[in-house]
């Protein structure tokens, strides 16, 4: 037996030779494991982009509209209308929101039980599921619309909120402060307008087109049931602006011209714009022009120019009285006083009616009264320095 001295072959040789075999089929087996490995992570990763696909293309076709997400609180959920048209999704108790272009809401994980939604901004018409234990609620910076089972527009675009109503019932009042407004009730086809940042509401009719395009509703049920016109303790500016956009008509004004005025009174939906607009300007000393296709409303140059001193009551200076969203009878009381008249009336037929604006020592007395009494649907009577006001049924049918 040849030994290593002998050049032979080592018997280390065979067993390092032996070894490097297995490291070798070891390495072979480990990097077929690694390619087998790596095979089964890619189809994986595959099959998690195909399935992550189908669900994203699934919402998408439920909802291809509007983007979904979940606040990071994980108590809030939040729903936002990218899209250039309406998106309507179901609200998870059955009820629907329908949102306008660049429309976002938010509401609670558990709505079911706290069915309150906040219009953070634009517009969005809610289908409600009647649950008369949990009232539906949309709130619209400090505007707050209350409904048990109805369908409804909230409109926060502007300065107002607007709020439309098409079918059933809902109250609409203001949030976190006293105020002399008081829930205001709508009925089905009728609309307010609220300042969010006062005090006042105006309520309306929704124009039958407006509800044909909103609703579908045709023929006289587009009509809607009001037939009135509502200014509650409403700045001057304010009606303005609305009575502008029901009648299509562009109304000019500067704002310190009629800055501090108000105006509470009713008119008949069917009443023309330059009646509603004389009687406006005419318990507050305004003028009305017309400038090509605009009415300008202006304040006299005499009585912009003149010191609040001079309208004191002194001896022969003028007095003025200013009224806001004061109740008839504490008005009529006091110009029975002012003009030495007497006003006869039924507290009934005058109960919860109001008037905002100025009654002037150098007034004609019969058409302030008749101004009072045209706004809140009375009539007015005289026989010498007697006035008899009775409740209009007429016009109040």
């Amino acid at each position: 037996m040849g030994s290593a001295c002998d050049g032979g072959p080592s018997p280390d040789a065979g067993l390092k030779q032996e070894i490097w075999s297995g490291v070798e089929a070891a390495t072979r087996k480990t990097a077929r494991r690694r390619t087998l490995y790596t095979a089964l992570a890619v189809a994986a990763g595959i099959l998690l982009l195909i399935a992550s696909g189908i669900h994203y293309m699934g919402r998408q076709i439920a909802a291809p509209d509007h983007i979904y997400a979940t606040v990071a609180s994980g108590l809030t959920e939040a729903a936002f209308n990218t899209a250039d048209r309406d998106s309507t999704f179901a609200l998870p108790d059955g009820s629907s929101v329908t949102m306008k272009p660049q429309t976002s809401i938010q509401y609670p994980a558990d709505f079911r039980s706290n069915r309150t939604i906040r219009l953070v901004r634009g517009k969005a018409i809610f289908d409600v599921t009647s649950d008369p234990a949990h009232p539906f609620v949309v709130i619209s910076g400090n505007i707050s619309t209350t409904a048990l089972g109805t369908r409804f527009l909230v409109d926060h675009t502007g300065t107002k909120v607007n709020v439309q109503l098409f079918e059933g019932k809902v109250a609409v009042k203001y949030l976190g402060k006293q105020v002399q407004v008081y829930p205001t009730v709508l009925q089905p086809g009728e609309q307010c307008f609220v300042n969010t940042h006062l005090d006042g509401i105006t309520v309306a009719p929704v124009p039958a087109r407006q509800l044909r395009a909103e609703t579908g509703i045709t023929g006289n049920a587009a009509a809607g049931k009001t037939t009135l016109l509502t200014f509650n303790n409403v700045p001057l500016n304010d009606a303005f602006d609305v009575l502008g956009q029901l009648f299509h008509q562009p109304i000019r004004y500067d704002i310190r011209d009629v800055e501090k005025m108000y105006f509470t009174g009713q008119f008949h939906a069917a009443d023309s714009l330059s009646d509603i607009l004389r009687i406006l300007s005419s318990v507050n000393g305004l003028l009305i022009t017309q400038q090509a296709d605009t009415l300008l409303i202006t304040r006299p140059a005499a009585e912009s120019r003149k010191a609040p001193a001079e309208e004191g009551g002194a001896a022969g200076k003028v007095s003025t009285t200013k009224f806001t969203n004061a109740p008839l009878a504490e008005v009529f009381r006091a110009m029975e006083a002012a003009f030495e008249i007497s006003i006869a009336y039924s507290p009934q037929d005058v109960a919860h009616k109001y008037f905002t604006g100025n009654v002037s020592s150098r007034d004609d007395v019969n058409t302030i009264l008749n101004v009072i009494c045209r706004t809140n649907q009375l009539q007015l009577t005289r026989n010498g320095d007697k006035f008899q006001i009775t409740y209009n049924r007429q016009t109040n049918k």
